[in-house]
């Protein structure tokens, strides 16, 4: 009985080796620790100074992985147990837009992505770590510090234990972290900048995957044109989604076929990237393993797997994907082939 690629790609990856999610802890693994602070979650009374707050945290790129990572999860840790409820709880992430981290907010931030927005969250269990449900991923490019801003309006804690005083855990400063902050302002108008940069900051937890979730690597050779055909992926895979690989070329290809892979070290026993001018396609290269030949769908110059979906299971995120487009041009050298560069998929976590 015949399986379609489909089929086969999601048994394939049920069955890969994983690549585990890391945490990072600021600026350590000891939630119970430290003193209370108001910042940057706000207070418990109804009204008061710490209802209405912006904070900033610098966070040094030495404490997060230099080869870059995604961000896929944030905790806090606080003393007590209970929920917050605001008018409105946003966080941005981005990474620092200059040399210094100043007072002013917006001098502070490049290209932030918002990766919470909700009226509410939840300290579940005293001394340890509560993780917010991020709606975003963000990309840590592994260079530069990073910035989170999280600005809170109206709010309000409730705690069941330790009653007097709400607030996250503080750090000592002693890691590099830290923060600029501003409280007061009207609900309408968040204030543009605050008191600071002190020291420290709220003890926090992140979840992350090493290295860029897209990349590509190796070298592609020319088509009959004299031009190099394109590979590309419009967005990092994810569990339970459609996922496609593209690509493109202006030369009269008769045929694309995507070389489908989990590695780029070994194709059986041959060591890649594997030279293929022998074999009458010179400067070409192959540059993947190959579990699976795909055929591309071919329309004006581009073309494109079929999409299929991925296994829903948080076991597959960290999990590498590569490919490599394989075009059929009789007229670009001896072996009729052309292969593109080679690309690198990361599975990440659902939004």
């Amino acid at each position: 009985m015949s399986r379609s690629p489909r089929f086969l790609i999601a048994l394939t990856l049920v069955c890969l080796p994983l690549t585990a999610q890391s945490k990072v802890y600021l600026p350590s693994n000891s939630p119970g620790a430290g003193t209370m602070n108001l910042a940057p979650l706000g207070g418990k009374a109804s009204s008061g100074s710490s209802q209405n707050m912006r904070t900033q945290i610098l966070v040094p790129r030495s404490l997060l992985p230099t080869g870059g990572s995604q961000i896929q999860k944030l905790a806090f840790s606080s003393s007590s147990v209970g929920a917050y409820k605001y008018q409105s709880l946003v966080i941005q992430i981005g990474h620092l837009k200059g040399a210094k981290f100043t007072t002013t907010f917006a001098d502070n931030l490049t290209a932030p992505v918002t990766v919470f927005s909700g009226t509410g969250f939840a300290f579940t269990k005293a001394d340890t770590w509560s993780y917010l449900k991020l709606s975003k991923v963000f990309d840590h490019d592994g260079k530069r510090d990073l910035v989170l801003d999280i600005v809170i309006q109206g709010a309000r804690y409730a705690g069941k234990t330790g009653g007097s005083i709400a607030g996250s855990r503080r750090s000592d400063g002693k890691a590099g972290l830290k923060r600029v902050y501003a409280l007061s302002y009207k609900t309408s108008t968040p204030a543009r900048s605050g008191f600071g940069p002190y020291a420290g900051g709220p003890k926090m937890a992140l979840e992350l995957v090493s290295g860029k979730t897209i990349e590509l690597f190796g070298v592609a050779c020319k088509d009959s044109l004299g031009k190099s055909p394109g590979i590309q992926m419009s967005q990092a895979p994810r569990p339970g989604l459609a996922m496609s690989f593209g690509g493109g070329s202006s030369a009269a290809i008769q045929g694309t076929f995507l070389l489908f892979g989990i590695g780029n070290k070994k194709f059986g026993t041959l060591p890649l990237p594997l030279k293929l001018d022998s074999l009458g396609a010179p400067g070409c290269w192959l540059l993947v393993d190959i579990l699976l030949v795909i055929p591309g769908d071919k329309k004006n110059g581009s073309f494109a797997t079929p999409p299929w979906t991925l296994p829903k299971s948080s076991a597959l995120v960290g999990t590498d994907l590569y490919g490599q487009w394989l075009l059929l041009d009789p007229k670009a050298n001896k072996l009729g082939f052309v292969f593109s560069q080679g690309l690198r998929a990361r599975i990440v976590s659902a939004p």
